[in-house]
């Protein structure tokens, strides 16, 4: 995220609770960041939904950007890697495939 204004700065980055805890991170008050955070899945679980990441700036303005989180449990369909039984180079040709409709794979 970054601000548009460099005398806005970026403050902290909450991240909601969906399927595991959300989290809010404090910046420091940069102009610009990247953040990241990991949501823990069970087998169990089911929670699939858009949710909103918020970045709050110093001068009390806010940002939004959805994400989706998708609890996708389920092999892929098919799955298929394929390469040469003789190699007599120094690289290796490899292809590989798979289909996964529940996370959008398909290659």
């Amino acid at each position: 995220m970054r601000s548009a204004e460099s005398s806005i700065n970026i403050t902290a980055v909450d991240f909601p609770e969906t399927v595991s805890a959300g989290a809010i991170y404090a910046t420091g008050g940069v102009t610009q960041t990247t953040q990241s955070h990991v949501y823990t899945f069970t087998p169990a679980d089911t929670f699939t939904a858009t949710v909103v990441v918020t970045a709050a700036t110093t001068s009390g303005l806010a940002a939004t950007a959805p994400f989706a989180v998708v609890s996708d449990t389920v092999a892929p369909a098919e799955l298929e890697v394929t390469a040469p039984q003789r190699v007599t180079t120094t690289s290796i040709p490899v292809s590989w495939g798979a289909t996964d409709a529940g996370a959008g794979l398909d290659h």
